[in-house]
């Protein structure tokens, strides 16, 4: 897989990806943008979507191999 539907994030979806790549859960997340939890579930499945992927362990294989 690779990330190549990356222009189509939004700029949160972005951001919350970059946290992600650095193994953040979603609380610690939700902490650092002041935001509800759930609102951070809906960026993670929405910029993993885009990109391709199901579960964020896909995406760290993929940064492994990277």
């Amino acid at each position: 897989m690779a990330m190549e539907g990356r222009d189509d994030l939004t700029a949160r979806e972005r951001e919350v990806l970059e946290l992600i790549k650095r193994r953040w859960r979603n609380k610690e997340i939700a902490r650092h943008f002041v935001i509800e939890e759930s609102t951070v579930e809906t960026h993670v499945n929405n910029a993993l979507g885009k990109l391709g992927y199901r579960t964020r362990q896909e995406l760290w294989n993929d940064l492994k191999l990277g």
